[in-house]
């Protein structure tokens, strides 16, 4: 396998004329997907964080019982 070496300079001046060949559309489409991705994600990990919260005392009144019934 050959190494490639790319200097710090060659892949700024690379992003940016990759950045200017970028038609507004494109970038438009861009920016519209990230936005929808961080609307998607933000109200997941919120569900998710309340899902867990709310489980806590279930599990805990969960394994207390099961202690009782199986140790005793």
């Amino acid at each position: 396998m050959d190494k490639v070496y790319i200097s710090k300079e060659e892949l700024r001046s690379a992003l940016h004329n990759t950045q200017q060949k970028a038609g507004f559309f494109t970038t438009l489409l861009a920016w519209f997907g990230i936005i929808i991705t961080i609307l998607w994600l933000i109200p997941l990990v919120v569900t998710y964080l309340l899902l867990f919260v709310i489980c806590i005392p279930f599990y805990l009144i969960d394994t207390h019982i099961l202690r009782r019934i199986f140790n005793g």
